[in-house]
C-alpha cells in the first residue's frame, strides 16, 4: 500500500512538473508571438502608405527624412477614399520613431479627407530604419541626396518585449515601392 501510494504521488509530482513547464513554453511562445505581431504591424502600416505615396520627402513640419524618419507625399483622397483629380495636393504622412514608440503623423491638405493625425502605432519599437534599394544595394537615406528620386525603399523595424525577465527582440524587413510615382 505504501509502495503504491509513493508511486502514486511521483506520478502526481511528475505531472504537475510536465504541467508548469508546458504552461512556461505556451507563454514564451505567445510573448515571441506578440513581439512579432508589432513587428508585421509596424510594417505592413509603412508599406501601405509607401504604396499609395507619389514621392518621398526631403523635410517637412519640423521633420528631415533620414536613416529613422521618412516623409512621404501621398496625393489628397475625397470622402469615398479616392485620389482627388488631377494631382494639385498632397498629404504629407511622417513615420518616425520617438521614446521607443513608432508615431505616424499625417498633415492633410485642407482639400483633403484623410485628416491631421499624430498617433503612436506600436510600442516597444528599438529601431526603425529605411533604405533606398537600388543597383543591387541598400543605401541609407540620408545618404540619399535626391530624395524625390527614391523608387523602392527597404524597412527594418526592431521590437521587443519581456518575458520571464528575459528581453526578446524581433526583426521584419520589407521592400515596398512607391507605385503613385
Amino acid at each position: 500500500m505504501v509502495v503504491a501510494i509513493t508511486m502514486g504521488m511521483l506520478v502526481i509530482a511528475g505531472l504537475f512538473v510536465l504541467t508548469y513547464s508546458m504552461q512556461g513554453n505556451i507563454g514564451l511562445s505567445t510573448e515571441i508571438l506578440g513581439i512579432s505581431q508589432k513587428g508585421r504591424l509596424a510594417i505592413n502600416y509603412i508599406s501601405k502608405d509607401i504604396r499609395e505615396a507619389a514621392f518621398v520627402a526631403a523635410s517637412h513640419g519640423g521633420y528631415t527624412t533620414d536613416n529613422g524618419t521618412i516623409i512621404l507625399g501621398l496625393p489628397a483622397i475625397n470622402a469615398s477614399g479616392n485620389v482627388i483629380v488631377p494631382i494639385s495636393s498632397y498629404d504629407y504622412v511622417i513615420y518616425t520613431a520617438e521614446e521607443d514608440n513608432l508615431m505616424r503623423i499625417t498633415d492633410a491638405d485642407l482639400s483633403s479627407a484623410r485628416g491631421d493625425t499624430n498617433e503612436v502605432i506600436i510600442d516597444a519599437l528599438l529601431q526603425l530604419s529605411f533604405y533606398s534599394e537600388g543597383s543591387g544595394s541598400d543605401i541609407p537615406l540620408s545618404t540619399v541626396t535626391s530624395k524625390t528620386s527614391i523608387r523602392t525603399l527597404k524597412i527594418v523595424a526592431l521590437t521587443t518585449g519581456e518575458f520571464m525577465g528575459n528581453e526578446r527582440q524581433n526583426t521584419m524587413t520589407t521592400s515596398a515601392s512607391l507605385r503613385n510615382r
